[in-house]
């Protein structure tokens, strides 16, 4: 008898080890069968641009954390790297994530890195999603994709508001001296003058720079209506010398101005700066926005700007493309070209056949810190 229940017991632990490793084995299929996808981000976590590099990596973050409360077929890996805005490090970078890391993605943010790197993602076909606002840029490659404006959208804008509403004024620039500075700059000149005015100066000064008084004293003697800044988080030094030197134009500016950094920076002189933008709103009454932002803020105690929605919607845009289990560049690149209309927190998101799109634009002001439609 007591043999007998010995030979039950045992054979219940069978069963009982049987479903366990029935469990483990299942579990371990699961994950198998689960596809990894890396994307490396090169993002400009210090130096000039380093708050836009921060933002892309907090919409990332939101991004991946969505996804992964979602039963995917597909698991996304984010591997970050630090560029520092420097195109040499966006290179050696970029090596890595090829040679090591063995990504599938690619994430890039500024203008002058994306520049860079485009012979290798050329060479190696990498699909990547840049963040830079210079004008062309995917026309160079195949496998680039921009969900964004552009500068040059953003200048004739500016350019045709100032022409139809603002009188025609007399403009002055300063503007970094790199590729996006330089084409902003140029864009800006070639439709104002075709518009019937002209600009009365322009002066350049080189990245990391922190003293803009040569340049705004030569501005200052030609007594501009206003002064165009094509810079990044340094517009705020450019305000404060300006009025500190006495010059009295109204500010304009892009997308780069709606940055809380700089205009901290910047104090009252930045009241009255009038930029353009992406229609994007942080204050929108669209139900996926107020969750977006709601989960922003409880992560990071402040609401997302353009740059953290842009990142956040290209994550979600590739969870739509790899629903398809696909592996090559061009399978990848034809996906995203016929993905349709994307809805995301950044606004409507349609790809045209050279990987760019059309956004609309609004403009914006600054109020005693605050970022407000004009």
């Amino acid at each position: 008898m007591k043999r007998l229940i010995i030979l039950k017991i045992s054979a219940y632990k069978l069963v009982f080890i049987s479903v366990v490793f029935l469990v483990i084995f299942s579990v371990g299929c699961a994950k198998k069968d689960e596809k990894e996808i890396k994307i490396g981000a090169i993002l400009p976590l210090t130096g000039p641009a380093s708050q836009f590099g921060q933002y892309a990596k907090e919409g990332i973050d939101i991004g991946i954390e969505e996804l992964t409360k979602q039963n995917l077929q597909h698991n996304f890996r984010i591997i970050y790297e630090d560029s520092q805005g420097e195109p040499k490090n966006a290179v050696s970078i970029l090596n890595k994530f090829i040679q090591v890391d063995k990504i599938n993605i690619l994430f890039v943010l500024t203008s002058t890195e994306t520049l860079a790197i485009l012979p290798i993602i050329n060479k190696e076909n990498i699909i990547t999603f840049t963040g830079t606002l210079l004008p062309g840029i995917t026309e160079k490659s195949q496998y680039l994709f921009r969900n964004a404006t552009s500068l040059e959208q953003e200048t004739n804008f500016m350019a045709n508001f100032l022409s139809t509403k603002m009188g025609k004024p007399s403009v002055a620039i300063i503007y970094v001296n790199n590729d996006a500075g330089l084409t902003a700059k140029n864009l800006f000149k070639e439709k104002y003058i075709s518009l019937l005015n002209t600009i009365i100066t322009e002066e350049s000064y080189e990245p990391n720079s922190s003293d803009f008084r040569t340049q705004l004293s030569k501005i200052k003697n030609t007594n501009p209506d206003y002064l165009y800044i094509l810079s990044y988080k340094e517009f705020g030094l450019i305000m404060k010398q300006a009025r500190e030197l006495g010059i009295k134009a109204n500010f304009i500016g892009t997308t780069t101005f709606e940055d809380p950094s700089g205009v901290k920076i910047a104090g009252e002189t930045a009241n009255g700066a009038i930029y353009t933008f992406s229609s994007f709103s942080q204050d929108s009454a669209d139900p996926k926005i107020i969750e977006f932002q709601k989960k922003y803020e409880e992560k990071y105690g402040r609401k997302a700007d353009l740059y953290a929605a842009l990142f956040r919607d290209n994550v979600h845009i590739l969870s739509h493309v790899f629903k398809s289990n696909l592996t090559k560049p061009d399978e990848i690149r034809d996906a995203i070209l016929k993905l349709g209309t994307f809805d995301g927190v950044s606004g409507k998101t349609k790809f045209l056949p050279n990987g760019d799109v059309e956004k609309s634009l609004i403009m914006k002001v600054i109020k005693d810190g605050k970022f407000e439609h004009l």
